[in-house]
C-alpha cells in the first residue's frame, strides 16, 4: 500500500507492479479456474472415427480384394498383428485362408456393437477368427456353439458333421456331447440317414451316445 494525496492507494492487484514470481502464480491460478466448455465425449469421437474409417490404415488383401483397415483396431483385437502392423502396411493372406464374407464379418465385429452372422456359416467364421488370432471373437463363437438355449440338437449335429468334414476334430469333439443325449433326434435326421456306413458306425459306437429309454431306441 502507498499514500496518494493523503490517502491510500491499493496496488495489490496491479499486475505491472508485482514481482515475477507472484505474476506467475496468478497466471497459473487463472488457468486452473478457467472454464473449458464441454467437448465431444471421447467414446463418441472414437465411434465416429470407426464409422467413418478415419485414422492410420493398413491394407489387408483377402482373395484379391483389398480392405482398408484401421491399424489400431487390428492390433487391439488380433494377436497376429499386435506388434508388427504399422500405418501403410500391405498384408496379403494366402488364397482361401478365409472367405471374404467371414473377414468382413470379423472386422465388422471388431468395429461395431453387433453383427448378424448366418448360423450356417459359423464354422467358417471360426476359421477366420482363428487365422486372425482374434481371441475375444474365438471365445464368443465357442460360447455360442456351447449355448443350448440358442442351438437345438439338429443344428449342433449339423455343426458336428461339418466340423468333421473340415478336419476340425477338436470342434466336433466339443459339440458331440450336445447331441449325444438326443438319440432319437440324431438318428431321424436326414443328415444321419445320408451318412456313409463307416461314419455312422463310428458315431453309433461312441460311449458318449445316450439313449433315454427303450421306446426311443425302437423308434430310432
Amino acid at each position: 500500500m502507498e499514500k496518494e494525496d493523503g490517502g491510500m492507494k491499493d496496488i495489490t492487484f496491479q499486475f505491472g507492479f508485482m514481482p515475477d514470481s507472484l505474476k506467475r502464480q496468478i497466471k497459473y491460478k487463472s488457468l486452473r479456474n478457467t472454464v473449458f466448455y464441454k467437448k465431444i465425449p471421447l467414446q463418441k469421437k472414437l465411434k465416429l472415427a470407426l464409422e467413418r474409417n478415419i485414422g492410420p490404415h493398413a491394407y489387408i488383401i483377402v482373395n484379391d480384394t483389398v480392405y482398408k483397415c484401421q491399424v489400431f483396431v487390428l492390433r487391439i483385437y488380433c494377436t497376429l498383428f499386435i506388434n508388427n502392423l504399422k500405418r501403410g502396411d500391405v498384408v496379403k493372406f494366402p488364397r482361401d485362408a478365409m472367405s471374404n464374407e467371414c473377414f468382413e464379418l470379423a472386422y465388422a465385429w471388431m468395429t461395431s456393437n453387433e453383427i448378424h452372422m448366418p448360423r450356417e456359416n459359423i464354422l467358417n467364421f471360426l476359421v477366420a477368427a482363428q487365422y486372425l488370432q482374434c481371441t475375444p471373437l474365438i471365445k464368443r463363437i465357442f460360447e455360442f456353439l456351447n449355448d443350448h438355449r440358442t442351438n437345438c440338437e439338429l443344428f449342433s449335429f449339423s455343426c458336428y458333421l461339418k466340423a468333421r468334414d473340415m478336419g476340425m476334430a477338436h470342434i466336433s469333439d466339443m459339440i458331440f456331447p450336445r447331441v449325444s443325449k438326443s438319440f432319437l433326434v440324431l438318428v431321424s435326421n436326414g443328415e444321419f440317414i445320408d451318412m456313409d456306413i463307416d461314419r455312422a458306425c463310428t458315431l453309433l459306437r461312441s460311449r458318449l451316445l445316450a439313449v433315454q429309454n427303450e421306446i426311443e431306441l425302437c423308434s430310432g
